[in-house]
């Protein structure tokens, strides 16, 4: 086990400073942090950030340093070595004279009634607040045989170097659990031709994320590489032979010869130690909306906490509930309201994703929509999106992650969609234009970016601002995001990028920009409002009765200005449309998108002007009546538009703002159609 650099113990800082404290009464720590995992790491960071001078005493009962468990499949298959596997955080995690490391120590006893823990080695340590980041193990079923030699788990470094040495001698391996960790370790072991079998209780793969089709295509998918499935049937029994596995047995009767059991059969939170010290406890140890335990001075965060009776075992969750711990215990206001199931995963290098509810389970207001599309390549795409009364609620892709953060966006706002939209996803397997989903500079400040750390946009934006992220590399090293699967850095590629882009010179102030831009919307907006009121307060312009020089009336009268007027305003209104196809040309992609926003609200207000200059406010009749109604409703939705994105970011007006926009562009939809038969009419009639 040496590819992962441990921390020494014996007589050095680790455990001089530890016993300093138990010999010393006087010595309170701050904090005591029990678990090194994500939600364990990323506390300790974040409670350093907002407390820099308090004294943090962190326990891990294994010895290596902190280390990213979602990497351990690829440690396993050989793709990384163990330097990979470092914690994101590893600078930030580094002890001094305020943090202390005891790993390879573990705690025994907690003491609530006098704030006191004790390790193993009957060392009592004093604490003004406990952190329980105790995480979980994994769940070994009850079964005859599971004690033989050749059964192994996979959850931590330790079971993945045990398995890395057996690999290489297992002629068969047979994986109970097909659940991602089961899948993962199935095609790591089968790369090293071992022949492996996976076997899974339930009807389908990963029926924790996925739905009967999307389980069939993974199935399919996994079969390819040589590794045989069984569904639909459990494990019985392992068969062994003076002490060692020779095979199998499943409920169904079946019995399979192999070498090497994986049990990869779930987790159990490891919540004994709160049990033991009178803690409530359910599935985990139960925490309320700060993550507090029963006891309010320790706190439970990450897969051995359980919040309104569920346990999460995702990586996401836990983070969260570690800042919210930080936050509540610095006297900060921060609350946990649960988590949406959401997984964003590289299943044997298919992506596979879920947000929210998987199925209608026989709902009356729920409905699902499904399409399925195989490429050139021969690769089977599956997207299914479940509606509730019109909104979207939950959503599985398999084989594509194409707009996936917008839909987990939409899922944890429960957005509508319009029955356009559902035309759309019907025929090409997407509910937005590629403009508006891909453009993560256009995404609200709330929207998830890195659905594996659960950073959002917003956090990514002020570390470049405040931190001076220039690079991808530098924005995972400040905010975590890409740190795990890696799938958001083009995403971080591209907000990076976009803020070089506005800069252009060194002394760019980005918040400089950020005012200036709001300033514009508001100010266009207001003028647009005021020009659209004319029409309801002002009557029609007159015309001159007599036809000697020029008149001011001639602009709206008389044809040759009418023509000039008309067809600048044709051209203003071509400019503004091609604007939407940001993306599509490269004149256009080299402007930000806050100053495409920016450019399009000033042509409005100039549009508006125009079409003042060119009726005399007159509003005429049929096919002119129509295209003027048309045009004055689409420029009053776009003025409250760029009204509500200068006023607030606020979650509920963002809401407001986007149907307001939507309201904006569908109504802009028939101006061409109207403009070409206004022209028509003009010159043929």
């Amino acid at each position: 086990m040496s590819e992962l650099p441990s921390q020494p113990l014996g007589a050095t800082s680790h455990t001089g400073q530890a016993v300093r404290g138990q010999q010393n009464p006087a010595i309170v720590w701050d904090a005591i942090v029990v678990g090194a995992g994500p939600a364990g790491a990323r506390f300790i960071k974040k409670y350093r950030a907002l407390n820099p001078s308090a004294t943090i005493l962190w326990f891990n009962a294994e010895s290596y340093s902190p280390y990213n468990r979602v990497k351990l499949s690829e440690l396993l298959a050989g793709n990384i070595t163990g330097d990979f596997l470092q914690n994101e955080y590893q600078d930030a995690l580094q002890e001094d004279e305020n943090l202390f490391l005891q790993f390879g120590c573990e705690i025994g006893y907690i003491i609530p009634r006098t704030h006191q823990v004790i390790d193993k080695q009957h060392r009592i340590y004093q604490y003004k607040h406990l952190v329980l980041a105790t995480g979980s193990r994994p769940y070994v079923p009850n079964i005859a045989g599971k004690e033989a030699k050749g059964v192994y788990t996979f959850r931590d470094y330790a079971d993945t170097e045990a398995l890395k040495a057996r690999l290489y001698h297992s002629r068969h391996t047979v994986i109970i659990g097909g659940g991602l960790l089961g899948i993962e370790a199935a095609c790591a072991m089968q790369q090293h031709a071992t022949q492996v079998t996976l076997v899974h209780q339930s009807q389908h793969l990963m029926n924790k994320q996925l739905d009967d089709n999307a389980g069939a295509l993974l199935t399919k998918h996994i079969e390819k590489k040589g590794i045989q499935v069984f569904t639909g049937s459990g494990l019985s029994k392992i068969l062994e032979k003076q002490g060692r596995v020779v095979g199998v047995e499943l409920m169904n009767g079946l019995d399979i010869p192999c070498d090497t059991v994986v049990l990869t059969t779930g987790i159990k939170p490891n919540k004994e130690i709160a049990l033991d010290a009178g803690l409530k406890v359910g599935q985990g140890i139960r925490t309320n909306i700060y993550m507090q335990t029963s006891e309010p001075d320790i706190y439970a965060i990450g897969e051995c906490a359980e919040f309104n009776g569920e346990i999460h075992g995702l990586v996401a969750p836990g983070l969260e509930q570690a800042s919210v711990a930080a936050f509540h215990i610095t006297g900060l206001e921060a609350r946990y309201l649960g988590a949406i199931n959401s997984a964003q995963l590289k299943v044997a290098n298919q992506p596979v994703l879920s947000v929210g509810v998987l199925s209608k389970d026989g709902h009356p207001l729920r409905e699902e929509e499904t399409y399925r599309h195989t490429d050139a390549h021969g690769c089977e795409h599956y997207i299914k999106i479940i509606l509730h009364a019109g909104h979207l609620v939950g959503a599985i892709c398999y084989g594509t992650d194409k707009h996936f953060n917008r839909l987990q966006q939409a899922v944890t706002q429960h957005e509508r969609i319009w029955p356009w939209q559902l035309w759309r996803f019907r025929k090409t397997g997407v509910l937005w234009p590629d403009t508006e989903a891909d453009d993560v500079v256009a995404w609200p400040e709330a929207t998830r970016v890195c659905q594996c750390t659960g950073v959002t946009k917003g956090d990514l934006t002020r570390a470049i601002i405040e931190q001076q992220a220039a690079s991808v590399e530098q924005l995972s090293q400040c905010t975590g995001a890409g740190s795990v699967c890696g799938s958001c850095k083009p995403l971080l590629a591209d907000l990076v990028q976009d803020h070089a882009k506005q800069s252009g010179v060194e002394n760019f102030d980005p918040s400089a920009q950020t005012s200036t831009g709001k300033k514009t919307l508001l100010g266009s907006g207001l003028i647009a409002l005021l020009l659209l009121s004319l029409w309801w307060l002002v009557p029609p312009f007159p015309v001159r009765d007599s036809w000697s020089g020029f008149h001011i009336s001639d602009i709206w009268s008389d044809g040759l200005y009418k023509q000039i007027t008309g067809f600048t305003l044709l051209g203003l209104t071509l400019l503004g449309l091609a604007l939407s196809i940001r993306k599509r040309t490269q004149w256009i992609e080299k402007l930000s998108f806050i100053h495409l926003r920016n450019l399009h609200t000033l042509l409005g207000v100039g549009i508006l002007i125009l079409v003042v200059v060119h009726t005399g406010l007159n509003a005429g009749s049929q096919l002119n009546f129509a295209l003027l109604t048309t045009f004055l409703l689409a420029s009053v939705f776009g003025a409250m538009t760029a009204l509500g994105i200068a006023a607030s970011s606020d979650r509920g007006k963002q809401t407001l703002r986007k149907w307001l926009s939507q309201l904006h562009i569908y109504i802009t939809w028939p101006l061409p159609f109207l403009l070409a038969f206004h022209i028509l009419s003009v010159y043929w009639f």
